[in-house]
């Protein structure tokens, strides 16, 4: 026994370094818990997740949804959703009763069409119709919110179209709109008044219509539908789009910060040769407020482009494709959701649930489809390419569906139907 606890007794010398390696092991330990515990912090706090996969690499998915690359987006197709809330308006019928008063009083020869407001609601923008102007031909000038005349900002050789695009940036610092030449404009730019030199006023003259007093150099009017801004104090007023000058612009929308557009524009011969009952159809493209201008795409589409809600990104479709574009980096990229296949399959539970609720059987296709075989478009009305997007938060793009031909009688939209596209950023791999 003695032999035994001979060979197993610690010596002195033995013991001092065995506690040394016991107290280095636990100072070990709790550094290891210290940094993995910083590292479970910075996991929350940072901005970025980091997950192990099977292969020990790690899966970094971004926080936010601008940070996240359109060619690195996932998608889920929720189809037949509810009517969105918060849809912006079409059409425009509201009008500041102050200024259609001094339309009323004081500008009776000019009809007043509507008005749009600033974002802070101290100025008002008055699109009306002058007695000269051509039909579908607007004239724009300033109110303040109380009804008194600031100056007119277009003169008799602009012809302002598309009042429905008229608008105010989000900071409410400048507004844009679009105008060509006027059909009826007879005087050259160097004809038009000054602000240094105002048209001249005979005296017993009326006041019912002031003439326009631009500010600064005389910005002319093209042959072409172009995009136009100015400050909101009337000044600065400029063409946007001068180094597209062939092109036909009808449609812009400003990103939610301020700093940029996005714009649909055609060649005239594309817009000539359109079939006047559907909609007409361009080119998606970013202007920024100095007239640089991308081209997103080369195909035509129809759907108005929309923002996301940070301005990183842009939306439009073609037929039942959604394509997302990035717009604020210097390596855009862009995705497509083909959605014609999950479409098609909605559209085929969507009218069996019509039929059910109307209490009546689906008619039967003409031809006996195959066993297995995918439903045809052609024997469901209720599918129909998106027609419309709205873009509600970062992760949310809900797109319409529908038919919509244009008459002279107005627009016939059927089967219009809302669809919800979750977006979701995609896990990158690193090495």
């Amino acid at each position: 026994m003695s032999a035994f606890f001979q060979e197993t007794t610690i010596r002195p010398d033995e013991r001092t370094t065995r506690n040394k390696n016991h107290l280095a092991v636990s100072q070990s330990v709790r550094l290891t818990v210290f940094f993995l515990a910083l590292l479970f912090l910075a996991t929350l706090t940072g901005c970025s997740s980091c997950r192990q996969n099977l292969f020990g690499k790690r899966q970094v998915t971004p926080r936010a949804m601008r940070d996240v690359p359109a060619q690195r987006l996932s998608f889920r197709l929720e189809p037949d959703v509810q009517t969105p809330q918060g849809l912006p308006a079409f059409a425009r019928n509201d009008k500041v009763e102050p200024v259609e008063k001094d339309f009323s009083s004081n500008r009776q020869v000019d009809a007043l069409h509507t008005t749009i407001l600033s974002p802070d609601k101290l100025q008002t923008l008055a699109v009306y119709i002058s007695p000269d102007s051509m039909e579908s031909e607007y004239q724009i000038a300033l109110y303040s919110s109380s009804g008194a005349l600031i100056r007119n900002i277009t003169t008799p050789d602009f012809a302002v179209v598309a009042p429905e695009t008229i608008s105010w940036s989000p900071d409410g610092n400048r507004f844009a709109f679009i105008a060509k030449k006027s059909a009826i404009a007879t005087k050259t730019p160097n004809d038009m008044p000054t602000e240094t030199s105002p048209p001249p006023i005979t005296e017993g003259s009326p006041a019912t219509s002031p003439l326009p007093t631009p500010i600064g150099p005389i910005v002319a009017p093209l042959d072409n539908e172009q995009i136009f801004t100015c400050k909101s104090d009337g000044t600065d007023l400029k063409l946007l789009t001068v180094l597209r000058a062939n092109l036909i612009y009808f449609y812009f929308a400003w990103s939610p910060d301020s700093t940029k557009f996005v714009a649909l524009a055609a060649r005239r011969d594309e817009w000539e040769s359109r079939p006047v009952d559907l909609a007409p159809a361009g080119r998606p493209r970013i202007i920024d407020l100095q007239g640089n201008e991308r081209l997103l795409d080369e195909k035509l589409t129809d759907v108005l482009p929309v923002w996301s809600p940070d301005s990183s990104k842009v939306a439009t479709a073609y037929g039942t494709d959604v394509r997302i574009y990035d717009v604020g980096t210097d390596a855009p990229s862009q995705a497509a959701a083909v959605l014609r296949d999950q479409l098609l399959v909605a559209s085929v539970a969507y009218e069996d649930a019509v039929a059910k609720k109307n209490q009546t059987t689906t008619p039967t296709p003409q031809s006996s489809p195959t066993p297995n075989a995918p439903p045809s478009p052609d024997d469901h009305p209720s599918f129909n390419p998106v027609v419309r997007l709205f873009w509600l938060e970062p992760k949310l793009l809900y797109l319409q569906t529908g038919y919509v031909r244009f008459y002279d009688s107005g627009a016939d939209s059927t089967w219009l139907r809302w669809h919800l596209l979750h977006l979701s950023p995609q896990s990158a791999a690193l090495e």
